[in-house]
């Protein structure tokens, strides 16, 4: 799937480089890159990771259903080590300690020497494109999440958190930052985890993005590659895969993207992909025809995989969520842990309402299942 349409010679190529999701709460140990890994980011004039997870040390854990992460504060330095320039904050854990610790984790970065964008103390701030010149070459980089814990979405909100997809201002904000730049990259971070196709929803909505004006659709949080995909001549990539989590012994393989971009030339991308071998990240040789495999997923027969894939997703995830959330109780929970759930119930009745609400409130608010829960739903109505 790599491009390679023709490129203009006039001038050496601004290289930039893309890749997943990270979080580093514990060293990463040396030469964690490997060289290969290491001589892309080296080349890089811009590198950029999706920063997971605030930094430690600061705020409160945040009242959420699902797991609460944290980065070491010498994550900032150890990224900078190795030639990263730029962090996307626009995800579904920068908020896990509220708005302190999103505020240590963006005054961390800037003294380190990055650039971070996609969040803010504001929602200004959130929005605000970061903007990279380079030899008189001027890259707009954008980050937007789906409706999380965090989420600065209503007309009106203020505070801190990340950047909303599904904003209302969304398409004008991207314009105008197109319009001040050469280059306009997105950062989105959507999706199902673990699947191979991204939702339908997100195509549609990625591809309105690429209408407003992105350049190149750079996603992630699946945590699992899916495939890409042009649309208006430009490059959609649905997930990247993870990156690096440092206190996790596997990981599945992914890619990171290496572009080059001329002024007046399409884009030149490869996949470089890496897999996890204990500390260190290693070359994915098969990083290319694996890609190649998942885009063909999203060609012809793709309303229909789909469509399966959200039956599936339905009946090994969604229902079990939904009971969990009507009753407080897993059906698939042992007889004991059962007993004593329902114990826990009857004698901590605010406890498990609170605990229900919130587990109620992240199956339908989080776009992602909603969209799955809903078109599973239709999908079942149909067959009745």
């Amino acid at each position: 799937m790599q491009s390679q349409m023709p490129q203009a010679d006039d001038g050496p190529a601004l290289k930039l480089f893309f890749c997943g999701d990270l979080v580093m709460d514990r060293a990463p140990g040396p030469d964690w890159l490997g060289p290969e890994l290491a001589q892309e980011l080296r080349q890089a004039d811009l590198a950029c990771c999706n920063f997971e997870a605030p930094v430690s040390g600061a705020g409160k854990p945040t009242a959420k259903s699902g797991p609460l992460l944290a980065q070491s504060p010498l994550a900032f330095g150890w990224l900078r080590q190795v030639g990263f320039t730029h962090l996307s904050l626009a995800n579904n854990h920068i908020f896990d300690h509220g708005p302190e610790g999103l505020a240590a984790t963006l005054e961390g970065a800037r003294q380190a020497g990055l650039v971070p964008f996609g969040a803010g103390l504001d929602w200004e701030q959130a929005y605000a494109p970061a903007i990279f010149v380079h030899n008189g070459l001027r890259v707009g980089l954008m980050a937007l999440a789906e409706w999380e814990f965090g989420a600065l979405g209503r007309e009106g909100d203020a505070g801190a958190g990340f950047a909303h997809i599904n904003h209302w201002q969304v398409e004008r904000r991207v314009r105008e930052a197109r319009a001040r730049v050469d280059l306009l990259v997105l950062n989105l971070h959507a999706g199902v985890e673990k699947v191979p196709l991204p939702l339908p929803e997100w195509r549609q909505r990625y591809r309105a993005l690429v209408e407003a004006g992105a350049d190149l659709v750079v996603g992630h949080h699946p945590h699992v590659p899916q495939g890409m995909e042009w649309y208006l001549g430009r490059p959609i990539f649905h997930s990247l895969g993870d990156f690096y989590f440092a206190s996790r012994p596997e990981s599945e393989p992914a890619f990171a993207l290496a572009v080059e971009w001329r002024p007046g030339a399409p884009l030149r991308w490869r996949a470089v992909g890496h897999r996890r071998e204990g500390r260190l990240l290693l070359p994915w040789p098969e990083a290319p025809q694996a890609l190649d495999q998942l885009s063909r997923l999203l060609a012809d027969g793709y309303p229909e995989r789909a469509d399966r894939q959200c039956l599936e997703l339905f009946e090994s995830r969604y229902r079990l969520h939904l009971s969990q959330a009507a009753t407080g109780l897993r059906p698939d929970m042992p007889w004991h842990k059962r007993l004593r759930r329902r114990l826990h119930m009857l004698l901590r009745p605010r406890d498990n309402q609170r605990r229900q609400g919130l587990h109620q409130l992240h199956n339908f608010r989080i776009e992602s299942h909603r969209h799955v829960i809903t078109r599973a739903l239709e999908l079942l109505w149909e067959k009745t």
